[in-house]
């Protein structure tokens, strides 16, 4: 099954949705190896949305086809020294999509010059979020380029899907679960059993008084049309940053208003973070986020 994506993924611009764990950092390396070999002045870039994944990527690509340290180099943040040489230098990229939207803005990496893209957890790429930015950049200066989308979880429904392939311009999904024929003797066997963990009555507690401290920024953002109507305990920090960047995108909403609407989803967002938090990994992870959402909106430098 590898063998067959990455075959398609050197002659189409694929969206690769295969499990956790079934060699999506092995097809994209060897796509990459491909590229590498045949344009001596191409740019291979590989993307993801953070720090920690890009340095996972790295490990994992570099160590299994043998791209050359020496061409290779790492970029994960925005600092200006030495962009434009780095980019002209070195052949292949790791670093986050908006790194790379930046340098693009500013011109310091020419779209011309790239030859493959690869996008790690492609199924951010809605909205106005920097994949979808950069395909739409790049593909204004570049029309011979190759794109490769990799998930594990293309998205809730057939619209967030489709929104993902045309915004990185797939032109085939090749898709598979644990019960694909290709893939079935690969995986081993499980089982699984569903246990049902209530939450502690202090976890309650701190979800009903997060509730009574956002339900009036909640109420605004609802009767504002920014956010949909629910409780307070069912606020997603995905759906909140989603609407903040349609806000922002949104050249017709003034200044004023954009931003108004901007920091009220944001504090959404950070709530959404915090229930999922306190639900998921309990009192002390959502402690430690509280406590430096705290120190960084009162703390003055």
């Amino acid at each position: 099954y590898q063998f067959d994506i990455v075959r398609k993924s050197l002659y189409q611009n694929i969206l690769c949705a295969i499990p956790t764990g079934m060699g999506k950092t092995f097809i994209a390396s060897t796509v990459m190896l491909n590229f590498f070999n045949w344009t001596p002045e191409g740019k291979i870039i590989f993307t993801a949305p953070t720090r920690p994944l890009v340095a996972q990527q790295i490990k994992a690509c570099l160590g299994i086809t043998g791209i050359p340290h020496d061409e290779t180099a790492i970029l994960l943040d925005k600092s200006r020294k030495n962009r434009e040489q780095i980019w002209d230098e070195k052949r292949v990229f790791f670093t986050t999509p908006q790194v790379v939207e930046n340098d693009l803005k500013r011109g310091v990496l020419n779209p011309k010059s790239i030859v493959c893209l690869v996008i790690d957890e492609a199924h951010r790429a809605t909205g106005s979020y920097a994949y979808t930015n950069i395909v739409k950049f790049v593909s204004r200066f570049n029309t011979s380029y190759r794109i490769l989308a990799l998930t594990a979880t293309p998205g809730a429904n057939l619209e967030v899907v489709q929104d993902v392939v045309n915004n990185l311009e797939i032109c085939r999904i090749e898709a598979r679960t644990e019960e694909s024929m290709d893939i079935v003797r690969y995986m081993k066997k499980r089982h699984q059993k569903k246990i049902q963990v209530d939450l502690s009555t202090e976890i309650e507690d701190i979800i009903e008084k997060l509730g009574i401290a956002i339900a009036p920024i909640l109420q605004q953002a609802i009767e504002l049309g920014i956010y949909e109507d629910c409780k307070p305990y069912q606020i997603n920090a995905f759906k909140a940053m989603q609407q903040s960047q349609k806000i922002v995108a949104n050249p017709s909403i003034p200044e004023g208003i954009k931003w108004r609407n901007f920091f009220i989803l944001q504090l959404l967002n950070h709530v959404g973070q915090m229930l999922k938090r306190i639900k998921i990994y309990g009192i002390r992870t959502f402690y430690t986020y509280f406590s430096d959402k705290h120190r960084e909106f009162t703390v003055k430098y």
